[in-house]
């Protein structure tokens, strides 16, 4: 959990590789969110499906953007600030575009993403580039004094009844607890329809339950239940 917590990203995205089956079970019962591996399976995790994944010129400066985690870590801790008055000082930037720019790491994000995606849904390549197509997809880009976090979020959105629907949304957990949520919604969502509900339709998937503590941090309240399908809807101000 500390590196998981220190690296700022979800404990589902470790790996943990042990020669000792007895750490490997600890292991597994303690966080079985946790890909577990013996040594010898681990002479081709490159070739499992699951180490399968694209690579954008984004993610291949993962390293880089780990050690400023650490860097804004440190500050924060030696500055004794509360997490608003740190990312002021920081000078958080977000700019939010059309995900047509940036196409590859949009549909990274949306394939990797599993506590902070609201839909839970992998799309193909070709289906999410017609997605694009239809409008309403945007994606944005944050960055700070300590470095560019880079393209870290999609969202696609759609006329819903008397408001606005987030049909989907993901968002790297890199940047969770920046507050980016609650500025796309007010500063992004609420500039289109300024007086309408926002309605957020969710699939539970067992692993994205962070999004939806999310929804609930920002006021949502949920009107409907099918089965994993929730809707959740946050109302104008």
């Amino acid at each position: 959990m500390a590196i998981a917590e220190a690296m700022n990203v979800g404990i589902d995205t470790l790996a943990f590789i042990d020669d000792n089956p007895s750490e490997r079970s600890i292991v597994s019962l303690a966080h079985p969110s946790v890909r577990v591996y013996s040594d010898i399976e681990a002479l081709d995790l490159l070739s499992r499906d699951e180490f399968d994944v694209p690579i954008t010129n984004q993610s291949s400066s993962r390293r880089a953007s780990y050690l400023a985690e650490s860097t804004r870590i440190a500050h924060q801790k030696e500055s004794g600030l509360d997490m608003n008055a740190f990312l002021r000082s920081s000078k958080l930037e977000m700019r939010v575009m059309s995900a047509s720019r940036h196409m590859d790491r949009c549909h990274e994000l949306l394939i990797r993403t599993n506590q902070f995606n609201l839909s839970g849904k992998r799309y193909s390549e070709s289906e999410f580039r017609d997605l694009v197509k239809l409008g309403g997809c945007h994606c944005w880009w944050m960055a700070d004094q300590f470095g560019d976090y880079g393209i870290v979020g999609v969202m696609r959105t759609s006329s819903f009844r008397d408001g606005v629907a987030v049909l989907d949304f993901v968002m790297s957990c890199r940047v969770a607890g920046k507050r980016a949520e609650e500025t796309l919604i007010d500063s992004f969502l609420r500039k289109m329809m300024p007086e309408a509900p926002v309605f957020f339709p969710v699939v539970a998937t067992g692993r994205n339950r962070p999004m939806i503590e999310k929804l609930l941090d920002l006021g949502a309240v949920q009107i409907e239940e099918n089965g994993h399908n929730f809707l959740y809807v946050l109302q104008s101000k």
